[in-house]
């Protein structure tokens, strides 16, 4: 990851920092000077990492918890249970699937939390097309497009975030997933 990925990731990471760390952080000046791994308060950071994936995701210092789950389908249940939103970063296969994922958790009525791209670069172009294709050709409903927010900076998407509010008809209410009966469940 270079250039402008790696900025806009960190972007993010200081948005965050500024929206929940007040108090610590007054400016992104503030943060700039700081090593990534600095920035968040162990008491905040939080990771959920397949028991089979350790080996290949846990390398150098650890920062916060490290949650160590059977599978992904429990990662994904435990995220969405414990997020306020969702954020995929420019990313591969997996951020993509658990992003689309979410995106079908709020269709269904599963959540009702936003779904942000950060669209650094133009680099999720392609997917918002298809997004868009998906509605044109009757596949999706044009009000369940607009479940995805994006922007091509942390702070537009922070903006278009916190002013979220779900218009489209969920497949079904929330309640009746009956997801509180379940060991991982989501939360709303």
């Amino acid at each position: 990851m270079e250039g402008a990925m790696f900025w806009g990731n960190y972007e993010t990471l200081c948005m965050v920092c500024l929206l929940f760390f007040p108090s610590i952080y007054r400016n992104v000046s503030d943060l700039m000077v700081i090593p990534c791994f600095e920035i968040i308060p162990t008491s905040f950071a939080r990771r959920v990492i397949p028991k089979a994936l350790m080996p290949l995701e846990i390398s150098g210092q650890t920062i916060g918890e490290v949650r160590t789950v059977l599978d992904m389908h429990e990662r994904k249940a435990v995220m969405a249970r414990e997020a306020d939103a969702f954020i995929a970063l420019p990313g591969g296969f997996g951020t993509m699937e658990e992003t689309l994922e979410m995106i079908t958790w709020s269709q269904l009525g599963i959540h009702k939390k936003p779904v942000g791209l950060l669209n650094v670069e133009g680099y999720y172009n392609s997917l918002l097309a298809l997004f868009d294709n998906g509605v044109k050709e009757g596949f999706i409903k044009p009000s369940a497009r607009d479940i995805v927010l994006s922007a091509p900076t942390a702070k537009e998407l922070m903006i278009k975030m916190e002013q979220y509010t779900p218009s489209h008809e969920h497949v079904a209410s929330h309640e009746s997933w009956q997801m509180h009966k379940l060991g991982d469940y989501p939360g709303q």
